[in-house]
């Protein structure tokens, strides 16, 4: 299966933005006005003045706090789809001004593909996709708050830690670089959640091309050159967590696209 969440959009006579969440973790999400999505609505239409309303059918299939990106890929897409719905009268500066304004990840799913960001991240540098490898991403039943991730990284930059900015910026597409790809939260998280750091090391023993934290977790992922080994590790994992039903193990693939609209 591949995970994603559905938006569905329709325009409205009544002005105002009206959400209805749907999917299994519906209730595990800011409703209303609080939403990004919804936020995202709101504030594309205040800023082109156009007089009418916006009806969002959200269907969550992403877990939140997991580190996916499914509040900021969702903000995305309404964005893309209302900017549809609203013809020409929507100019792309004005979209990707509010994308900036809701968060750093939101430019990122907004143009999609492969990009190194810069400044808040809102500013991106397109690079050269990957294949489209088959992988393994499970969720522990523990969320992480990205706003304490980030809390504790400037914490220990002000006192002296590594500098976080690497070597200089090497573009490698091909899977023997995979190995060298790095997350810096790795550290912060694992040593806060043990159970994080032993799903990371449960996908590491099945030999994929690489296996890493994905943003601040809680989510891992493990990438593979094909999908037999991916489903074959996706067995000897579920066994591994076969007493925890509330780990989640998804089957996916990487997909080098943006938003995709099937409607």
């Amino acid at each position: 299966m591949d995970l994603f969440d559905g938006v569905e959009l329709a325009l409205a006579e009544e002005r105002g933005v009206r959400l209805t969440l749907h999917g299994r973790w519906r209730d595990d999400v800011p409703p209303g006005g609080e939403n990004l999505a919804a936020r995202a609505a709101g504030s594309l239409l205040d800023l082109t003045g156009v007089e009418t309303g916006l009806e969002i059918r959200l269907t969550k299939r992403i877990p939140p706090g997991a580190g996916l990106g499914g509040g900021s890929s969702d903000a995305a897409a309404v964005l893309h789809g209302l900017a549809l719905l609203l013809g020409g009268r929507v100019k792309p500066e004005t979209i990707e001004g509010v994308a900036a304004a809701l968060g750093a990840d939101v430019p990122f799913f907004l143009r999609g593909g492969r990009a190194f960001g810069f400044h808040r991240g809102t500013h991106l540098l397109p690079l050269p996709a990957l294949p489209d490898y088959p992988a393994l991403v499970v969720v522990p039943d523990v969320q992480v708050s990205t706003f304490w991730a980030y809390s504790v990284w400037d914490e220990r930059r002000v006192r002296g830690g590594p500098d976080p900015g690497g070597p200089p910026l090497r573009v490698e597409t091909g899977a023997e670089a995979l190995p060298r790809v790095r997350n810096d939260f790795e550290a912060i998280v694992f040593e806060r959640f043990p159970e994080i750091a032993d799903v990371h090391a449960t996908l590491g023993a099945g030999r994929p091309l690489v296996t890493r934290l994905s943003g601040t977790g809680s989510a891992c992922f493990a990438l593979y050159r094909d999908a037999a080994h991916r489903d074959r590790e996706a067995e000897r994992v579920a066994s591994v967590y076969r007493q925890n039903p509330d780990y989640n193990i998804f089957r996916v693939r990487l997909f080098s696209g943006g938003v995709e609209v099937v409607a």
